[in-house]
């Protein structure tokens, strides 16, 4: 029989995972972080003064829309 398997997350195992993505993230050394998930970006910002954009600012940039403000 499968087994159900419940994670429950607390502020310090948040606080963890945000580390752990920041760290991961930064040693890439990228110009920009892109996400489409608002949760990862508010996440993520709080850890991080490397740039995060939307999927969609990122793929209208892309496709000849302004440069998005956070860049220039």
């Amino acid at each position: 029989m499968d087994q159900l398997v419940l994670t429950t997350y607390t502020i310090k195992n948040c606080k963890t995972i945000t580390k752990n993505k920041v760290i991961n993230i930064e040693s890439l050394n990228r110009d920009f972080i892109s996400t489409g998930n608002i949760g990862c970006i508010t996440q993520i910002s709080h850890g991080t003064k490397v740039p995060i954009l939307h999927t969609i600012e990122v793929l209208d940039w892309y496709t000849g829309g302004p440069k998005p403000e956070i860049l220039k």
